[in-house]
């Protein structure tokens, strides 16, 4: 698989066919034949790669994993510098 200026470097996103029973990271049941995301991660936050093998796999149905890909990068938090842009209320201490 090539590098890309797209998509997130600590992930790679495989889209495969269930051979057998699958259970998603949601414990939902994948049946033989259908389609599921695997989402394989390198690294995590702090740069650690995993201990006992090469990645962290997730499995998905794809209607969760539109769901996190539309959710993921409202949970990270934009720093400038050391200060947090979120809510301004959040400073406001009230």
């Amino acid at each position: 698989m090539g590098s890309t200026a797209y998509g997130d470097p600590q992930e790679r996103v495989e889209v495969k066919r269930a051979v057998w029973f699958k259970t998603t990271a949601s414990g939902k049941r994948i049946w033989p034949g259908r389609k599921y995301v695997l989402v394989k991660t390198l690294f995590d936050a702090m740069g650690r790669p995993p201990i006992h093998n090469l990645s962290w796999d997730r499995i998905y149905t794809p209607n969760e994993y539109l769901v996190y890909e539309l959710t993921k990068d409202s949970k990270k938090k934009t720093l400038i510098g050391q200060e947090f842009t979120g809510d301004p209320r959040a400073s406001l201490g009230g």
